[in-house]
């Protein structure tokens, strides 16, 4: 076969090109991996694809416990604040059961006990960093709780309770009803903290503390001297009248009633209803009612938040295990699309040894071309 000078520069033009076009690819593979389209591995490119995905959702589910350790780090926080304002609000409670205070200390006592209203209010009505409020339920752009002017608040939100997918086959709460949390199980933070001002407002008489010392006198008399704690005892005088003038069923009957009086006050001041209103026995067992209702109030408090606990500890579980799955999902699709540092190691080696073939192409094509049998005639 006859080999013409212009058959000679088209092959060694297609063989030069063919060789740049490799290193051209080669140098793409050096970057962007072995596969770099779905025609160099079908079935690896497929795969890739598959956990690319796969990595997508996984991410999606990451910025989804970020939204949901925010709020309940947000909710937390305020639930944490709520307890310290309650737990204040008992400390003030034990402290006006003090019968030395008078009227205008327990009266600087429910002036306290406003601002601790107004504190719990703004803990009640907390925003996330996006201004919606986190006890409001669904209703997240409305205000949960608003004051009627009297140490009371109307709850506006609804009971619903945010939710977030966090996993694939987890949902999450994320925030926790208000009316849930401050109004939860009968108790009503706001109700109690009220009627304990209006308690502590009401002024203590010496005329109701008299009347209050002659009915409790009345008991005794009838219990014939067994007393009962709290409440003064009556004098040897009066018990031995009683005596001497009661038949023994009667002396069993007070000894009965007495019994059972002490009983009952040791439960709630004696659940008496005859203290006159204005005397220290009304006083204290309105104390003593308002104390129970903030340690329930409190309590429940603590279960929402020991449940919001709870949930920030399974988030931070669920995010090492979803970052365990993005490092798996990084390097398996790494093998699969030919950017492990062993792929890679191997492309820069093919590259430098196409490199190599091409410059000496170039140089014995530059060799070739310059041959002519004029070179021999001179």
């Amino acid at each position: 076969m006859r080999i013409s000078t212009n058959m000679l520069y088209s092959n060694s033009a297609d063989s030069l090109t063919g060789m740049q076009g490799s290193i051209v690819k080669l140098m793409q593979q050096t970057t962007a991996g072995r596969v770099l389209t779905p025609a160099d591995d079908p079935v690896a490119s497929a795969r890739a694809l598959d956990l690319t995905q796969s990595q997508a959702v996984n991410e999606q589910f990451r910025v989804n416990r970020q939204n949901a350790s925010s709020l309940l780090a947000a909710t937390e926080s305020s639930l944490t604040d709520v307890v310290g304002a309650m737990t204040e609000v008992k400390a003030l409670a034990v402290s006006a059961g003090n019968a030395a205070y008078s009227n205008n200390e327990r009266d600087n006592i429910a002036t306290a006990l406003e601002g601790r209203f107004k504190e719990l209010l703004g803990y009640a009505n907390t925003t996330d960093g996006l201004g919606n409020y986190l006890f409001s339920g669904y209703k997240s752009t409305t205000l949960p709780f608003v004051a009627d002017g009297v140490a009371n608040a109307t709850y506006h939100g609804d009971q619903g309770v945010q939710i977030l997918q966090v996993d694939t086959a987890r949902t999450m709460d994320v925030t926790a009803s208000g009316q849930a949390v401050f109004q939860g199980k009968g108790g009503d933070i706001f109700k109690t903290v009220g009627d304990l001002i209006t308690i502590l407002r009401r002024p203590v008489t010496v005329e109701a503390d008299k009347a209050e010392q002659i009915a409790s006198q009345a008991q005794y008399d009838a219990a014939f001297g067994r007393r009962i704690t709290g409440l003064p005892a009556p004098t040897a005088q009066q018990v031995a009248a009683s005596k001497a003038a009661a038949t023994p069923g009667q002396i069993d009957e007070a000894t009965t009633y007495a019994k059972r009086q002490q009983e009952a006050y040791d439960k709630d001041y004696g659940n008496r209803t005859d203290y006159p209103v204005g005397s220290m026995g009304a006083l204290n067992q309105a104390l003593a009612k308002a104390g129970r209702a903030i340690d329930q109030s409190i309590n429940n408090v603590m279960t929402v938040r020991a449940s919001v606990g709870s949930n920030m500890n399974e988030l931070d579980a669920l995010n090492a295990a979803g970052s365990s799955r993005n490092v798996q999902y990084a390097d398996t699709i790494g093998k699969l699309k030919g950017t492990s540092a062993e792929d890679m190691s191997k492309t820069v080696s093919e590259l430098s040894q196409q490199q190599i073939f091409l410059a000496a192409a170039q140089k014995s094509f530059a060799s070739t071309s310059n041959l002519s049998l004029l070179n021999y005639l001179k």
